[in-house]
């Protein structure tokens, strides 16, 4: 795999936050999936050492899930993504290619991120931090998607509500013991925000409709550069260049 000196440069360089804004990348990134700032930020620097693989390694390359969660939120950035990334830091268009499903689409985005993590230590002299880059069983494995909403405020406060008027009519003698009225509506309270979780979440997780889900719920993207110009040709499956 080649290196590329002036590559690791200009993205070093590359600002991700606005200074000037005061809602900037790395906040939206945190608010979005629930993280403090400094695990975003750090997320952020994943994202980055990615996009110096998928410019420079031999073949496909694929993120992690968190990384990739990166990724999404900066391609809804067109102007940072494509005109300040992709036309002066990369020099190349950069397209997500999410897989079409199936085993066959399974097996090679194993492959891809098993070699991803691979070209990583040897890119950058360690291996990838496995809370950012988990092992392949484990990035693979069925189960929600990390990309999911969070749970709103509004929705804690039902649950709380609910909670304090049935302790208060207990309280006021509505007929029935003090413990049956709390359990009764702290339980109903509960389920209430449950449900309001898993709709929220539901349209999230690994393997749904959009066509980001692979087998046995894998939510994976192959990316690799475009040299050509030509825009997305669907397979994802040009590398970066070099040995």
């Amino acid at each position: 795999m080649r290196d590329d000196s002036d590559l690791r440069q200009r993205l070093a360089a590359f600002a991700f936050d606005d200074p000037g804004a005061a809602f900037p990348f790395s906040a939206c990134l945190a608010r979005d999936h629930g993280w403090n700032r400094d695990f975003a930020l750090r997320v952020i620097e994943e994202y980055r050492r990615f996009l110096y693989l998928a410019c420079v390694a031999p073949r496909e390359v694929t993120p992690s899930e968190t990384v990739d969660a990166v990724w999404h939120l900066h391609l809804a950035y067109t102007r940072s993504y494509w005109d300040d990334l992709c036309g002066q830091v990369l020099r190349r268009p950069l397209h997500h290619s999410p897989t079409s499903g199936g085993p066959a689409e399974n097996r090679r985005f194993r492959a891809a991120y098993a070699a991803t993590l691979r070209w990583y230590e040897q890119a950058f002299g360690a291996p990838p931090p496995a809370d950012f880059w988990p092992d392949v069983a484990t990035r693979f494995a069925p189960g929600p998607s990390i990309r999911r909403k969070v749970w709103r405020p509004a929705w804690v406060a039902l649950a709380v509500g609910l909670t304090a008027s049935g302790a208060a009519l207990a309280a006021d003698g509505a007929g029935f013991p003090k413990e049956v009225a709390v359990i009764t509506v702290a339980g109903v309270g509960a389920f209430i925000v449950w449900l309001i979780r898993r709709g929220a979440n539901g349209q999230n997780r690994k393997g749904d409709s959009s066509g980001c889900g692979g087998i046995g719920g894998v939510d994976s993207s192959s990316h690799a550069p475009d040299d050509s110009g030509s825009g997305d040709s669907g397979s994802g499956c040009s590398g970066g260049g070099g040995d």
